[in-house]
């Protein structure tokens, strides 16, 4: 009885690492270094800055590393912490609102993005920086080919 036992188990033992290896995850192949820069002047009033728009194609998927913005005074190019700015992914902000510790640990990277498109917008909120101020954003990211 026992021995019945010892080769069911390992039969099924078997069929579940078949199984596994079949239907399981798809490899990740690294394929290039991508960095999106965003830049804009602020005016007067709330207001997309700049976006891009990007298509991920089918068989790559995106891993978004990091993403940052800065506001800086073009006379004297010192870093203007009163600033309102922040990036956005298809309208989702997805970077701390520049300025403000109480939100500067939002932490949601890595992000993983499938084939599509999406738009990168580099947006000045209501509490602003200083009109004319430069706003500059980057979002870097890891391209890899999904193979079978």
């Amino acid at each position: 009885m026992e021995t019945k036992r010892l080769w069911l188990l390992t039969i099924l033992f078997l069929t579940q690492a078949c199984l596994n290896h079949s239907f399981g995850q798809k490899d990740l192949d690294f394929n290039d270094v991508i960095y999106i820069e965003l830049n804009g002047i602020n005016g007067n009033s709330p207001e997309i800055l700049d976006s891009v728009v990007v298509t991920i194609p089918t068989g790559r998927v995106w891993k978004i590393e990091s993403a940052h913005t800065t506001n800086r005074d073009p006379s004297t190019q010192v870093p203007d912490i009163s600033g309102w700015t922040f990036i956005t992914l298809n309208y989702v902000r997805i970077t701390p609102v520049y300025g403000f510790a109480e939100v500067s640990n939002l932490e949601m990277f890595p992000l993983w993005l499938p084939a599509g498109q999406y738009t990168f917008r580099l947006v000045r909120g209501a509490t602003a920086s200083t009109v004319g101020d430069l706003t500059q954003g980057f979002v870097s990211i890891l391209e890899y080919i999904v193979t079978p």
